[in-house]
């Protein structure tokens, strides 16, 4: 009954890890998703693939990529 971008959906990756938030790299090419992830103390990598503009300033990634290939 809870979704993205709830913070305690990304919650429950810590709890299931037994992590801290900043252990987890999340990585996605959706910015809003990205976005929540940052809110909730991921480490994040936005996978840019249009070059669209970054619509969340404030929720900044760690990494900007252009593809997956920059992943590896």
């Amino acid at each position: 009954g809870v979704f993205k971008p709830a913070p305690a959906v990304y919650k429950l990756a810590t709890d299931r890890f037994r992590c801290a938030p900043g252990d987890i790299s999340f990585q996605s090419s959706n910015r809003w998703d990205i976005a929540a992830a940052k809110a909730a103390g991921f480490r994040c990598v936005w996978i840019n693939r249009t070059g669209a503009p970054d619509e969340y300033p404030d929720l900044a990634p760690d990494r900007v990529v252009n593809d997956l290939r920059a992943l590896l």
